[in-house]
């Protein structure tokens, strides 16, 4: 099993898992919800890193290709959620991510970049 790079972001964003529940409404309006598992899929987390160096964006960029991009999961390593602990309970002891697409890179200086990467919770 991977590991994603032990960098700290200077930046999180997060989506919540939900559990997955269909909604269906009659013809008189009548709105029926069914719940449709018993464990919340769909986290997703948003990590940004700003102004690092090349070499450092290389490691997260060559994580990216090891896992196939979208295709393979991965475990994140404490650094990750460095300072985070209000929010480190949202997920399941052993919680796996993917990545949601391809890293999003902006060059801000020679040798300089800032990026940002999309993960997927897995259960």
């Amino acid at each position: 099993m991977s590991q994603f790079p032990g960098l700290q972001p200077s930046g999180r964003a997060l989506t919540p898992a939900t559990v997955p529940m269909n909604a269906f409404t009659s013809v008189s309006g009548k709105e029926t919800r069914v719940i449709m598992g018993d464990s919340a899929t769909g986290a997703e987390l948003t990590l940004s890193f700003d102004t690092i160096l090349e070499a450092v964006a290389q490691r997260v960029l060559n994580h990216y290709r090891t896992q196939l991009g979208v295709a393979l999961q991965f475990d994140l390593p404490p650094e990750v959620y460095a300072g985070w602990t209000e929010y480190i309970n949202e997920f399941p002891t052993g919680q796996k991510w993917r990545y949601a697409g391809p890293p999003n890179v902006e060059f801000v200086a020679p040798g300089i970049m800032s990026l940002s990467v999309s993960l997927v919770g897995l259960i």
